[in-house]
């Protein structure tokens, strides 16, 4: 389903999309960014630079640029295969810090109490309506790590 606003004067299209067995399958994903990492404490720095208080500021469209440092980035859509993940798996020679960001607008018809299982094979934050509501590391094993976020 379709929708339109408007933001300051420019239109806005909007798509509806059900959840699907209860996950979030479509959604508009910046990244990855990737920036070479040369020791430890390089990695430490970039992670404290761009980890839990890089959240987005404002409603992200599909197209839209996303800059970061020197870096132009684009939100796109994407909708997740059959095992419910986003997908940016990439092969680099040297060791590289990777991040990315994905946006979902949830809408509810009334309030409700609610829990989000995030799955993910790295490090995630995750935002709510502009505030930090979760923020883990990666998990030591390499294997995927679900998390119950109220």
């Amino acid at each position: 389903m379709a929708r339109a606003s408007t933001l300051g004067g420019v239109s806005l299209d909007y798509l509806s999309y059900d959840l699907q067995a209860g996950y979030v399958q479509n959604w508009l994903v910046a990244g990855p960014y990737a920036t070479p990492v040369a020791n430890q404490d390089e990695l430490r720095n970039i992670r404290a630079r761009l980890g839990g208080e890089r959240g987005i500021y404002a409603d992200p469209s599909e197209g839209a640029p996303f800059e970061l440092d020197d870096t132009q980035l684009r939100w796109v859509y994407v909708r997740c295969q059959d095992d419910h993940f986003i997908d940016l798996t990439a092969f680099h020679d040297t060791c590289r810090y990777r991040c990315a960001w994905a946006y979902a607008r949830l809408v509810s018809p009334a309030a409700a109490q609610v829990t989000l299982t995030l799955t993910t094979n790295g490090a995630a934050n995750v935002w709510l309506n502009g505030r930090s509501v979760h923020s883990h590391e990666a998990p030591v094993h390499r294997g995927s790590r679900s998390v119950s976020i109220p």
